[in-house]
């Protein structure tokens, strides 16, 4: 795993992994301002349940569920944030944030076929672009294995 932490093609996935985490943590802050403008670098799912949350609170009055909403999508940014942590010790957890973000991706796509726009092309985009620095540091991690097992690791 050391030599995996010099591989420009790790370190290049683990910050998209850190970038996704971060801003989705700040989308769902400025959701919940109901401000006109997020970032597009970020989980599909936080985004969806942070603007539900809104719209149960406006909708039916319920803040109890909008909040519970917002502490889902949290929790969700969190888990990429604790994805990226780990990965600087196991490699697995690249991995599983690879596949956790390409299951958002896939979802953001589904919800695309019935309202395309310009705004959901450039977050199709930016997931397209993450997703790639992820595959490629899900390709790191193999080429470190067969390195290790050329090695006798």
């Amino acid at each position: 795993m050391n030599s995996l932490m010099t591989d420009q093609d790790y370190l290049t996935g683990r910050s998209s992994l850190l970038s996704v985490g971060l801003l989705s943590l700040v989308n769902i802050v400025l959701t919940a301002v109901q401000a006109d403008f997020s970032f597009v670098v970020s989980s599909y799912a936080v985004e969806y349940l942070s603007a539900m949350s809104i719209v149960v609170k406006m909708m039916f009055g319920n803040t109890a569920f909008g909040f519970g909403l917002l502490i889902a999508s949290a929790m969700i940014a969190c888990l990429y944030l604790i994805c990226w942590h780990l990965s600087q010790y196991k490699a697995i957890w690249m991995q599983i944030a690879t596949v956790l973000f390409g299951l958002d991706t896939l979802w953001m796509i589904l919800a695309m076929l019935s309202d395309p726009g310009i705004g959901e092309l450039i977050s199709l985009a930016s997931h397209g672009y993450v997703m790639y620095e992820m595959v490629r540091a899900w390709i790191a991690i193999k080429r470190q294995k067969q390195r290790d097992s050329l090695s006798g690791y």
